[in-house]
């Protein structure tokens, strides 16, 4: 774990022995379930990037 980060790393977690156990009883494969998650993570962080809030104006109009 890196200690300017208190959270460990994709890598650090699926890297850890019971983590690896887990994964091989349930028929994972490490390498496959990093790279859906990388890519995941680089969608959401795409949609967050593009997210604008509504205007104020928007925001204080009733719904529907």
């Amino acid at each position: 774990m890196n200690w300017y980060y208190p959270e460990p790393t994709l890598g650090e977690i699926l890297s850890d022995s019971i983590i690896g156990a887990v994964m091989a009883a349930d028929g994972v494969d490490r390498h496959q379930l990093e790279a859906t998650l990388r890519r995941a993570g680089m969608i959401l962080n795409t949609a967050q990037d593009s997210w604008r809030p509504p205007r104020s104006e928007e925001a204080s109009r009733p719904a529907g």
